[in-house]
C-alpha cells in the first residue's frame, strides 16, 4: 500500500504501531516517534530490524530528530534493510500463515 510517491521519498517520519509500520515502510528508512500504547515496542522493532531510528516523544527535540533523520539518510544499511523488509512483506500470504498457526495449535 503506497501512501504517496515512495520512489521519491528518502525517509518517512511516523508514529509506529505493530500493525502499521511494516506495510508502510515501502522500502524507505523510517524515523519513528512513539507516543503511547504499543508504539514504543514497534519503534524498538524498527530499530531491531535495522530499517530506521526512533526518538520517543518524551525525549524529542529538534536536535534529536535531526540526528535520527541524518543517520537513516547517511547509512545505506537502513535503506537496504527497508527494501529487504518490503520484499519479505510482499512475499507473505497472511491467509496461508493463519492456517498454519491454527493447524499447529489444533495438532499440538
Amino acid at each position: 500500500m503506497a501512501y504517496f510517491a515512495m520512489e521519491k521519498t528518502a525517509t518517512m517520519l511516523m508514529r509506529p504501531a505493530h500493525r502499521s509500520f511494516m506495510p508502510r515502510s515501502n522500502g524507505v528508512p523510517l524515523v519513528a516517534i512513539p507516543i503511547t500504547n504499543d508504539e514504543p515496542a514497534a519503534a524498538a522493532r524498527i530499530e531491531w530490524r535495522g530499517v530506521g531510528r526512533s526518538v520517543h516523544i518524551k525525549r524529542l527535540t529538534v536536535a534529536r530528530l535531526r540526528t535520527a533523520i541524518e543517520q537513516v539518510l547517511a547509512g545505506p544499511s537502513y535503506r537496504e534493510n527497508a527494501r529487504r523488509l518490503q520484499r519479505e512483506i510482499a512475499g507473505l500470504n497472511p491467509l496461508e500463515r493463519a492456517i498454519e498457526v491454527i493447524e499447529s495449535v489444533l495438532t499440538d
